[in-house]
């Protein structure tokens, strides 16, 4: 079984600042860092750290985006299906507050130049039962689905950031929808959560929903259903949070490890994610997550 992640490719541009900068106002940073990025990438590396090798990465970099390359590379990640555009590259404005809170401005740059005919290309070299993951931060997502069903791939749908867009795409071709609760109510278009997963099962989905604090849900085809919690650290950044749970899940499934595992690593790789500043260099090690699982269970006996 591969992996293909069909994803964004970001420069990221992180400052630091006491607290968010308000309308009408003018701050100097703390600090400042450029670092790669991107959900795409990110959930990327996270796939590769989480223990899989068979991870593909495709979409699109500009004019001054060599070293997202490199970096996947250093990660063990696959590139031979990332190509290059004359537009910068596709990035991203961060402000990280002392009390760990976090903006995001995104430019779409390059990773909205993926052509239809490279798109076929890379599709067709993957077969039935192989996995998609996609995001929401690249162009011609619908077609990208559409391409994967035919081909008979599992499809892993994380619809961030949530616009538009995704009302276009068919939820039937999908096979698991990861999702927070905001962007869970923006799809369905209803506030209560029992009601909004009943209008999402009309899909025939598996449904995945991260509830911050409160941990998550899962809600199977074969109507099974599973919880699972947060784990308290001490949060420093949440930037890639939510890329870490995704790209730990993923892997956990191209593993075919029970669901009720997957989501307990997932969300402790998620917590590990938050002590530290960045997006990609935060996500942690199979080894470190590991390590607290152990490190839960023991404070748990």
């Amino acid at each position: 079984m591969k992996i293909l992640n069909y994803g964004s490719l970001n420069i990221d541009y992180v400052y630091n600042v006491d607290t968010l900068v308000e309308a009408g106002t003018t701050k100097s940073d703390k600090g400042f860092t450029t670092m790669a990025g991107g959900k795409g990438l990110n959930q990327s590396i996270a796939i590769s750290k989480a223990g899989l090798s068979e991870i593909y990465h495709a979409g699109n970099i500009g004019r001054n985006g060599e070293f997202l390359k490199l970096t996947l590379l250093e990660h063990n990640v696959k590139i031979d299906y990332i190509k290059k555009s004359n537009v910068d590259t596709g990035h991203a404005i961060i402000q990280i507050s002392d009390d760990a809170e976090h903006t995001i401005i995104v430019h779409g740059g390059s990773n909205y130049n993926n052509e239809k005919d490279i798109i076929n290309q890379v599709i067709n070299e993957f077969d039935e039962n192989d996995i998609l993951l996609i995001q929401n931060e690249i162009n011609d997502v619908a077609y990208i689905i559409e391409k994967a069903f035919e081909k008979k791939m599992r499809i892993f749908l994380n619809p961030a950031p949530f616009d538009e867009k995704v009302f276009t795409y068919d939820l039937h071709k999908i096979d698991t929808l990861i999702l927070n609760e905001q962007e869970l109510y923006l799809l369905v278009k209803c506030k209560n959560f029992d009601e909004s997963i009943k209008l999402l099962k009309k899909y025939d989905v598996n449904i995945v929903i991260t509830l911050g604090e409160k941990g998550g849900k899962y809600f199977a085809r074969d109507m099974k259903e599973y919880s699972y919690p947060c784990y308290d650290v001490d949060v420093v950044d949440t930037t890639a949070v939510g890329d870490a749970f995704v790209g730990y899940f993923i892997a956990g499934i191209g593993s075919q490890k029970s669901i009720k595992y997957i989501l307990d690593r997932s969300s402790k790789a998620g917590a590990l994610t938050a002590t530290k500043i960045g997006s990609a260099i935060s996500i942690p090690s199979s080894e470190d997550v590991d390590k607290f699982l152990g490190e839960v269970f023991n404070n748990e006996n």
